[in-house]
């Protein structure tokens, strides 16, 4: 049962996450992907919400090329485990990572503080009332202007890959990831005064969507 969303400790964290994560197609290449397709001039403060073992935050700092040395990255997680190889997998490229272990529904920060805030594959795995408070709380803490970027499973583009994925359906796309199916995001970015910017398709069955905080 999902209360503020999964939390992947013991055996099922750290780098076991990441191998299973590759398996299922969502290893580095799929990062990248995604990383590429964000649209924003040099930030230095960013914010990753439920952030895993940051693997989006360290293709960030590879690919994009939108952090410097003197930036840095915040990480949200309910796992300890799981901020930890977070830490250790962004700092050993150069950039200072910051560890919150807490729920991206109650973030621990002050209004306008960051640059960027993104989510990889965080949003399917929670709750629909923590997806909208984390809408809410992700428009309070981005700047004015500063960008939000989405990256979630959703509806497979084709329906070719929808009948293929049939079969998993109930648990990739099970009754909490409805908003996911129904890409209900840009309607609720669009209360919190977050505009759509970009909305492409990683692969078949993910999504990328950027957000531009209007006021």
């Amino acid at each position: 049962m999902i209360t503020k969303g999964n939390v992947f400790d013991g055996f099922l964290s750290g780098k076991m996450y990441d191998r299973l994560a590759g398996i299922f197609g969502f290893g580095p290449s799929l990062y990248k992907k995604a990383a590429e397709l964000i649209v924003i001039e040099q930030v230095q403060v960013i914010l990753d919400l439920g952030c895993g073992t940051g693997s989006f935050s360290a293709a960030i700092v590879d690919t994009a090329n939108i952090v410097g040395t003197t930036g840095e990255i915040h990480g949200v997680d309910l796992s300890k485990k799981q901020l930890d190889i977070a830490k250790e997998k962004v700092e050993a490229k150069g950039v200072q990572f910051v560890p919150h272990l807490c729920s991206m529904d109650e973030l621990p920060f002050s209004s306008s503080t960051f640059d960027l805030v993104i989510s990889s594959l965080a949003f399917h795995a929670t709750n629909p009332s923590v997806r909208r408070m984390t809408i809410k709380e992700t428009a309070r803490v981005l700047k004015r202007n500063g960008s939000f970027v989405l990256v979630d499973m959703t509806r497979p583009k084709t329906i070719f890959t929808r009948l293929l994925y049939l079969p998993f359906s109930p648990i990739v796309y099970g009754e909490s990831a409805r908003d996911n199916w129904n890409n209900v995001f840009p309607e609720l970015c669009e209360n919190e005064h977050l505009a759509l910017k970009t909305d492409k398709f990683v692969n078949s069955f993910v999504r990328f969507q950027q957000y531009v905080k209007t006021k």
